[in-house]
């Protein structure tokens, strides 16, 4: 249906110039200085160019081969309307042959525009297909680096980036068969499935993430570590084995967990959660060697055994600082990895020579300003800002490049 309607307006189109091909159009008024002689050459010219280069040659073969039917529509038309035309000429009508050869260029133009279309719109997903695996590549060579690929970000990560790497073989298979927009598409697949192996090797160098612990966090008491439920002690412990075991374990929580380097680090977190928990642990130990000092060791036991965890916690959450540095600290190698990709490309293009236009080079130049001002905050440490002035860089210079590919097709319509 849409198809017919096109076909209609292109004849439409055709007849309306047609028409005003036969009587000389009395409100335009001819170029400054055009001379019945140089209007006779300009008519005689224009006729030439339409007959050699519009109506037949490469542009005509272009819109025969194309498959548009709207486009080769105008064309028959047009080579009906170019006999019209020819006729006026003999007869003498030049100005209105003028106007004529104008509108007819005019519509003949438009058919190779419509036949560029769909060679416009290829050449764009064939450059959004070159962007997405620049960045599939970027992330590939970021878990790499990583060596997700030799198991050392666990298990599920590797599943994970074997399954991208699967399907970055089978993008390069499409791009191979030129099937871009298929392979743009699985491009993009593989970077999710990279950043999801990228992640989950982060949580595992890492260790899980502290859970809330705000029963923890609350209030400890004595009663809080003396068991409730009367609980198993080990199979084979013996009384001797239990006291044993009961001062080791005090000894441990006094000298390591809640004296020396844990409780500075702790103390150090500024976590006001991990510092309340190591406050109530030393308040608590003392409370728990009244215990032993009465002989209620397996009362002590059980109640160290808490202690414990509580303390390994308070270190957890005073490491939560420490492991949003390094997420935020990976996320900027990433998002350099992608940057740096991004204006490799461009600078394959000549961008930064002035190969792609005004706009381009100023998105360019944009994008390294964003770079130098990323290089700059990071030496500073400040890796947070830095990550987002490089992922600015990549959104520039993506655009500077697609820039550059609309400066070139039009450059190259204008040339036609």
């Amino acid at each position: 249906m849409k198809r017919s309607i096109w076909r209609f307006l292109a004849v439409i189109l055709v007849i309306l110039s047609s028409a005003a091909s036969l009587h000389a159009e009395t409100g335009k008024a001819l170029p400054k200085g055009m001379t019945p002689e140089k209007l006779e050459k300009s008519v005689n010219r224009q006729l030439k160019y339409i007959d050699d280069r519009l109506l037949s040659g490469k542009s005509a073969r272009q819109i025969e081969e194309s498959g548009n039917a709207s486009a080769i529509a105008i064309l028959q038309n047009s080579r009906k309307e170019r006999d019209r035309i020819a006729e006026q000429i003999r007869q003498g009508k030049l100005e209105a042959s003028y106007w004529a050869l104008q509108d007819l260029g005019k519509s003949l133009r438009t058919a190779m525009k419509m036949v560029r279309a769909k060679d416009i719109a290829a050449k764009k997903i064939k450059d959004d297909m070159e962007s997405a695996r620049i960045a599939s590549d970027a992330y590939y060579n970021r878990a790499k680096q990583r060596k997700i690929d030799k198991g050392d970000g666990g298990p599920e990560a590797l599943e994970f980036f074997q399954r991208a790497q699967k399907a970055r073989n089978e993008a390069n298979r499409l791009v191979i068969a030129k099937d871009y927009k298929s392979a743009m598409a699985v491009f993009l697949d593989s970077s999710r499935l990279l950043q999801k192996a990228i992640a989950l090797s982060k949580k595992k160098r890492s260790g899980s993430r502290p859970k809330q612990a705000d029963n923890r966090a609350a209030p400890v008491t004595e009663k809080k570590f003396t068991p409730k439920e009367k609980k198993t002690l080990p199979k084979g412990m013996t009384p001797k084995k239990l006291k044993k075991s009961v001062a080791r374990q005090f000894k441990y929580i006094s000298t390591r967990l809640l004296a020396g380097k844990s409780a500075k680090k702790i103390e150090q977190s500024g976590n006001k959660k991990a510092i309340a928990i190591l406050e109530r642990g030393r308040k608590t130990i003392k409370s728990i060697a009244a215990q032993i000092e009465r002989g209620q060791h397996e009362a002590a036991y059980w109640a160290m055994q808490d202690l414990a965890a509580s303390l390994k916690e308070a270190m957890a959450l005073s490491r939560a600082k420490e492991r949003a540095a390094k997420t935020i600290a990976d996320e900027l190698e990433t998002a350099i990895a992608v940057s740096d990709a991004y204006l490799e490309r461009a600078r394959q293009r000549g961008i930064d020579k002035g190969n792609g236009g005004l706009n381009a080079l100023d998105l360019y130049r944009r994008a390294e300003k964003e770079r130098a001002d990323g290089k700059e905050m990071k030496s500073q440490g400040n890796l947070k800002c830095a990550s987002k002035a490089y992922q600015l860089s990549s959104a520039f210079l993506m655009r500077s490049i697609s820039a550059a590919r609309k400066w070139r097709a039009d450059n190259k319509a204008a040339t036609k």
